[in-house]
């Protein structure tokens, strides 16, 4: 009796042995794939750690060596921010993370502050050689105007990648002034946070900048003289891109908008009515138009992720394909059958009246001209500042507007970072559950598994005093 006790405890120990050996050979193996592939199911309702393709890509591509450095004291980093930054290194060999204590090594930031930059804990430092790239903790979310918080720390990591690395460097933006634009831009703010370099520009005074990358017309309230408007052209047919964004109610500017027509888009200086309430929404400027987006390299992404675009008041735009520029036109946003462009925009009622237009009105349209060397001139104009200007409308993760207009100016200075990497919804909703999804969750995870202890107990007791 006694060596069979012996047996089984010989037995038993031998076998806790080689389960604590198989427990620590896979946990070491899993913390081995980790390291490469992180194992974790992204089950949040927006797939907040979920990439785009265009990260991927980026990372995937990546041959030069990156270190990202996480400002926190204490070493503390949220783990939001740390499941982020583990993807990245998933993602790429040569991306390292290292954290740094501001205040117990202040040192470590100086060099970075050299250059005149702030580093506040909680901030991010995307660095490459002698390239680095700040991302503050500001920076990370973006309060849309639903007053939603959304995240946006992928598209500004993938930025700094992309800008650190050299493979490319910022472009410069210039506003023009002096005809009453729109002014504190939201568009000039969302642009700058996809590392454009912005200024503006009196074309009254000065030529379009030899360094131009693109010119930004918004929301322009008086007309061009002609010495701007041939400025304008010049510049145009030197190979640039130009923007205008256009707001309905003003007077018409009748020399800009034939230096348009010249392209083949004209402003029609009317206000769209969508007449299917299907194709509205509601907002605090009234039933503003969804219009369809259209069919283009700018849209594909937009259109594969059924993304809503609103253009809220906007006027239409008539688009001419057989142009005197010979440029290549295509309408980027169309109104449904059941719109009609009010020729009158201070009418009292917003009914159809005889003369106005009717739909389907383009509300949004590029131009694209090559010329016998290769080089492009690319022109893009919106009938509606409002859908670049409504609060917090360019970081709004629910509606494509941000994706949109931000996707238009890389395709204008053919900047491909960060397209449609779309804002993330930081969703704090509880999980509802039914009764009987209940009860099968604590048969699975407490009832089976005290029974699978209970068993074990009782099957050792048994062999204990076999």
């Amino acid at each position: 009796m006694k060596k069979g006790r012996l047996k089984y405890k010989i037995n038993g120990t031998f076998l806790m042995i080689a389960m604590l050996v198989g427990a620590v050979l896979v946990n070491l193996i899993l913390g081995a794939i980790d390291t490469k592939v992180p194992l974790e199911v992204d089950l949040t309702k927006e797939n907040l750690y979920e990439f785009s393709q265009q990260t991927n890509d980026i990372m995937k591509s990546l041959d030069q060596d990156i270190t990202i450095y996480a400002i926190y004291g204490d070493g503390s980093v949220p783990s939001m921010i740390e499941k982020y930054l583990d993807r990245y290194k998933a993602l790429s060999s040569h991306v390292t993370v290292t954290t740094i204590d501001p205040y117990k090594d202040p040192t470590k930031i100086q060099p970075f502050e050299a250059k005149g930059d702030t580093i506040s804990n909680g901030s991010l430092i995307v660095e490459c050689g002698d390239k680095f790239k700040i991302i503050t903790s500001e920076q990370m979310t973006a309060t849309d105007f639903l007053k939603q918080q959304n995240f946006v720390l992928e598209n500004r990591i993938t930025n700094a990648v992309y800008y650190v690395t050299g493979a490319g460097e910022q472009q410069k933006l210039y506003f023009t002034e002096g005809h009453g634009e729109s002014e504190n831009s939201q568009l000039q703010t969302a642009l700058k946070n996809e590392d454009y370099l912005t200024e503006m520009v009196n074309l009254s005074i000065n030529d379009v900048p030899e360094d131009a990358d693109a010119l930004i017309v918004l929301a322009p309230q008086k007309d061009f003289t002609e010495e701007e408007r041939n400025r304008l052209a010049t510049y145009m047919e030197n190979g640039g891109n130009a923007a205008f964004i256009f707001t309905p109610g003003g007077d018409k500017l009748e020399r800009l908008s034939a230096y348009l027509t010249e392209w083949g888009i004209t402003p029609m200086y009317n206000l769209v009515v969508e007449g299917d309430q299907s194709k509205n929404l509601m907002t605090q400027l009234g039933a503003s138009p969804v219009p369809e987006i259209m069919e283009h390299d700018i849209t594909t992404n937009l259109i594969a992720q059924k993304a809503t675009y609103v253009a809220f008041p906007t006027m239409s735009l008539s688009v001419n394909t057989t142009n005197p520029q010979y440029a290549q036109v295509t309408p980027l946003l169309k109104t449904g059958a059941d719109s009609y462009g009010k020729v009158n925009v201070r009418a009292q009622s917003a009914a159809y009246e005889e003369g106005d237009t009717m739909g389907p009105l383009d509300v949004a349209a590029i131009a694209e001209k090559q010329y016998d060397d290769g080089s492009y001139s690319r022109l893009f104009v919106s009938g509606s500042v409002w859908a670049v200007e409504y609060p917090n409308i360019l970081s709004e993760a629910t509606y494509a507007n941000g994706d949109l207009t931000l996707n238009t100016f890389s395709w204008m200075t053919e900047k491909p970072s960060g397209l449609s990497i779309r804002p993330k919804l930081v969703n704090t909703e509880s999980m509802k559950i039914t009764l009987t999804q209940a009860t099968v969750t604590i048969v699975i995870v407490v009832l089976i598994p005290i029974a699978l202890l209970v068993f074990g107990i009782v099957i050792w007791f048994r062999r204990r005093y076999l």
